[in-house]
């Protein structure tokens, strides 16, 4: 479909649209469980209604849950364009979701907390869940986002009702089940770079308890780029995903299963890493003339263009399913999670951002998970509730990469692999297997003390185990009868007790006063990316968190402005760091896990939502935070220098934590005859933000603004629906990320969306 001219797009659009009766709009992220209407109820008075969560694994309003949660309803994300997990971070506080390895391996930061890592063993201090099925895979995770009930963002460590421990937070997607009524709808965009997303969902009952939905969605660009090198477009795609659900709720509502079976392949080009000069004299100005390129080299054409000698490439594929049951006994309701995963993975991209054939990358990997979850929870009717559960968790990734370092010399001039010579040409291979299982008990109990006032606490006790089989390999040393560089095994254990304490106090109808305690732990981890010697194949100790919150929930104005405030203090142990660092004897780059002994995020977020007055709808959010490291002495990055040197890194800010997060917009609704006028427009600002714990301006991204707008037409009942839609359109250029490779004189940056602009048409039949 790349291929296909503009005016052919538009024909199929418009044709789609029509025949678009078994497609749903795209019911992106969720509110949790719904938004419902509340006291508002009627369209024409103002009021910012009720939103239903689950974050503490109940269906509860979030004005009366005492932590600080994020909800988005489908309607909400559709509006803000959100089309897979990175999308998120628009209007989410203290939300960074970003990735030098393209749709492979995202790093997702919370508050400040996250981890940097790219490689498959790492693991995720923001847990992904995905209708209560924790996503473990990290190529798994920039999932396409396409027909949810809602998205809830839970900030802060989720240490005693989560699947996994994670000491940044959770956020957790639902999808739309069959409800047994007859429904369908679509969607189908098309935009600049040929940019085409066309969505669909289907649902029915098969009997009186058993009902099905099936929901697809594909989604294409012919690439926002060019490559100088060879006249190409770059950065283009095509994915589909398919899901397909069988929902059993007979009318008694004794039980109810859902079965879910999804799967999905994106290909692509990869990522492109952009060329940014480190006047080091490493980078090897003497060849380019060979090549046709005159030194100094830099990027020329458009900030988006580049020149690449590499062919780049990428593809993913994932299948997975999930059985949800609850089972209703007299008080109790019996809860079973069972989920598996597989994916498997390749990206290939030119690490040296040139069209010297300089350093070239491959990852792949194969991988898959099996969870199972009980939880035994009392109903809500009386002052004492409480929930006690099982999670088992297993995993098993496997990685073979390939790092080609140099290969110009071996082309050009026929030089020769010498693992004695840092500055010859050499092959590397890397290949390895981790295993991780994990088991978990937790309980949690509250009590109602008063009509106004609560407590609550929790535990949970959790056991981690890995193993790592890991071998490297490289041409020079097997030419002189080396098999191995690397051969070896390692295998630790790791046990903690997290939990939390909460009080929360009703100080009126629409006010929430809350205050808690949480500890959370993130399980040792392996660092999976030494070349030569195997010592570096160490793990990092867990780290531990103890967070302290207070926070307000509030609904005034008769319904209309809904304030929520919560200000926090974090205290990390052994806060895992990762860093990329050149190799000592190669320059290759190559990963080190440490653990900074301690670091301090606190911090103040808010969100308000108003209905000031019929039709018009306001939103601010914001984080405001200081995070920084308060003990970290760390080996330097440059291995020229003395061995054993130290640098103290305490006092730096964390990566990926501007101090100043923001978000907002607004959408009013404007009747014209029977239909609504809609004219929406929403932002994002970050301050400074480093991608390096060394907090160099060279490896930073400078403050930033997003500006994104729409004006769309729709039938009051949803039944059809027209936006003409601008995202970026000021048309800012920023680093999502920038991959530091100082010892080849290059840093490869990674930009972030550029301006983008479209056309939506959309159809629901009922």
């Amino acid at each position: 479909m790349h291929s296909g001219t503009i005016s052919g797009r538009w024909i199929f659009l418009v044709g789609a649209a029509a025949g678009a009766l078994s497609w749903q709009a795209p019911a992106l992220a969720q509110a949790s469980e719904a938004r419902a209407a509340g006291a508002a109820a009627d369209e024409d008075e103002p009021g910012v209604g009720i939103i239903i969560v689950t974050a503490q694994r109940r269906s509860e309003n979030l004005q009366d849950v005492p932590a600080a949660v994020t909800a988005f309803s489908a309607d909400d994300l559709v509006r803000y364009g959100v089309v897979d997990t990175m999308g998120l971070t628009g209007q989410t506080p203290g939300l960074q979701i970003k990735s030098s390895n393209g749709q492979t391996k995202p790093n997702v930061f919370l508050r400040g907390i996250g981890t940097n890592d790219f490689n498959v063993s790492a693991s995720a201090a923001v847990g992904f869940y995905v209708d209560e099925v924790y996503q473990g895979l990290q190529s798994a995770q920039l999932f396409q986002v396409f027909d949810l009930k809602g998205v809830e963002v839970l900030r802060g460590p989720q240490g005693t009702l989560y699947g996994r421990n994670t000491t940044g937070g959770a956020v957790n997607f639902f999808t739309n089940k069959p409800d047994g009524t007859v429904e369908a709808s679509g969607s189908v965009s098309y935009g600049r770079f040929d940019q085409l997303s066309v969505e669909a969902a289907a649902q029915a009952p098969l009997s009186e308890a058993l009902s099905a939905r099936v929901a697809g969605v594909y989604r294409s660009s012919n690439g926002d780029g060019r490559n100088l090198f060879t006249g190409e477009r770059v950065n283009s795609f095509d994915s589909w995903s398919l899901r397909g659900l069988l929902r059993l709720a007979p009318e008694d509502n004794s039980i109810e299963w859902t079965l879910n079976v999804h799967g999905g392949i994106r290909n692509g080009e990869g990522p492109r890493y952009h060329f940014q000069r480190v006047d080091n004299g490493a980078f090897p100005d003497p060849v380019l003339p060979l090549i046709g390129v005159q030194p100094p080299y830099a990027e020329t054409g458009s900030y988006y263009d580049g020149s690449w000698d590499l062919p780049q490439d990428e593809r993913i594929e994932n299948f997975g399913a999930a059985l949800n049951g609850q089972i209703h006994f007299d008080g109790v309701t019996l809860h079973s999670v069972t989920g598996y995963e597989k994916v498997k993975a390749y990206v290939r991209f030119d690490s040296d951002a040139s069209p010297l054939n300089y350093v070239n990358v491959e990852f792949g990997d194969d991988s898959w998970q099996l969870s199972q979850e009980f939880r035994l929870a009392s109903d809500t009717s009386g002052p004492l509730t409480w929930m006690i559960g099982a999670y088992y968790y297993r995993d098993r990734v496997t990685a073979d990469n390939r790092f080609d370092i140099g290969r110009f010399a071996r082309e050009l001039f026929g030089a020769p692999a010498d693992l004695n010579d840092p500055t010859a040409p050499i092959d590397i291979g890397q290949r390895y297997t981790q295993r991780q299982r994990s088991l978990a008990g937790f309980g949690s109990i509250s009590y109602r003390l008063s009509q106004a006032l609560k407590l609550t606490g929790g535990l949970r006790y959790t056991s981690d185990r890995k193993t790592l089989d890991y071998r490297t390999t490289a041409d020079s040393a097997i030419a002189i009868g080396i098999p191995y560089l690397i051969d070896i095994d390692r295998s630790r254990k790791w046990n903690a007790v997290t939990g939390n304490v909460v009080v929360d106090w009703k100080a009126g109808d629409d006010v929430l006063i809350y205050g808690s305690y949480n500890r959370g732990f993130k399980s040792g981890q392996y660092n999976a990316s030494p070349f030569f010697n195997p010592d570096d194949v160490n793990s990092a100790d867990p780290e531990t968190v103890d967070a302290f919150e207070v926070g307000f929930k509030s609904q005034l104005a008769d319904n209309r402005v809904r304030f929520n405030l919560s200000a926090f203090n974090n205290n990390y142990s052994n806060l895992q760091v990762f860093q990329f660092v050149p190799d000592a004897i190669t320059g290759v780059p190559t990963s080190r896990y440490s653990n900074a002994g301690k670091a301090r995020v606190r911090g103040v977020e808010f969100e308000i939502d108003a209905q000031p007055v019929s039709g018009l709808s306001l939103r601010l959010a914001g984080a405001i935070l200081d995070a920084k490291y308060t003990r970290f002495i760390a080996n330097p990055d440059d291995p020229a220098t003395v061995p054993d040197e130290t640098v103290d890194l305490s006092g730096n800010r964390l990566i990926a934590s501007p101090k100043l997060n923001l978000s907002g917009g607004a959408e009013y609704r404007i009747p014209v005859g029977s239909w609504d006028l809609v004219p929406a427009y929403d932002f994002t600002y970050n301050s400074r933000q480093f991608f390096t714990p060394e907090n160099l301006a060279s490896l930073s991204q400078k403050a930033y603004w997003i500006h994104n707008a729409s004006l769309s037409l729709r039938e009051p009942g949803g039944r059809y629906g027209i936006s003409l839609w601008a995202r970026n359109f000021t048309g800012t250029r920023y680093n999502n990320e920038i991959l530091p490779l100082p010892d080849f004189g290059v840093h490869g940056e990674i930009r972030g969306e550029r301006a983008t602009f479209g056309l939506t048409l959309s159809l629901k039949v009922n």
